[in-house]
């Protein structure tokens, strides 16, 4: 008889993928990305509305339960497990569950329970070049890249918006300078401060 039972598939960035019979239990899975998308993958249709409530679930290291959304994927026999609005937080810990009550739309139960643990990354980071000028202030700055969506970046000494991979000559008095991130429709991701007082290429800074 075929058993209603189940494998994981991260999708991590990079792109990465695993198997839950890869996982055991107080394994963690570091870096998780705080805007993580689950995919719990059955080998039959689940039945979402007629298993109990928190057959599948988050919770936080305190075993306080998080606000996910849990939804079918492209077929009954995945389920996404999207993050809560928001995303999670920076450098916590998260237990995802499926439990034995979980039903399979041929009415059986998951054989075995499955526990996840896994921990978000500690912050996001960035990549960036400077090169000082023949004047000591002037600046020529690129922000090649960042973990974020973010598409567009502005620093206290400009009052300007550039583009992500945009080189620019700005004037930059201090030694250091805060640069804060924002998403294509303008929202604000995150600060992080970068070092101009020497020449550095692909130097890497966080971003909060």
């Amino acid at each position: 008889m075929k058993k209603f039972s189940l494998f994981i598939i991260l999708f991590l960035l990079p792109f990465f993928q695993i198997t839950f019979a890869d996982i055991s239990y107080n394994k963690s899975i570091s870096n998780v990305p705080l805007n993580k998308v689950w995919s719990l993958n059955f080998n039959t249709k689940v039945d979402l509305k007629n298993s109990p409530e928190g057959s599948i679930k988050v919770t936080d290291e305190y075993g306080n339960k998080v606000n996910v959304e849990i939804k079918y994927g492209n077929t009954e026999k995945t389920i996404l497990v999207n993050p809560p609005s928001g995303g999670y937080s920076f450098n916590k810990k998260y237990f995802l569950y499926v439990s034995s009550n979980l039903k399979s739309k041929s009415g059986k139960y998951i054989k075995n329970p499955y526990i996840l643990m896994f921990n978000t990354i500690n912050q996001y980071t960035g990549i960036y070049d400077v090169e000082i000028g023949a004047l000591s202030a002037l600046k020529t700055l690129t922000i090649k890249q960042t973990s974020t969506k973010a598409v567009k970046y502005k620093i206290d000494d400009s009052p300007s918006y550039y583009k992500i991979g945009e080189t620019i000559n700005v004037i930059i008095t201090k030694d250091t300078t805060n640069v804060y991130f924002y998403a294509e429709d303008g929202t604000y991701i995150g600060r992080g401060i970068i070092s101009v007082k020497e020449n550095y290429k692909d130097k890497s800074f966080g971003i909060n």
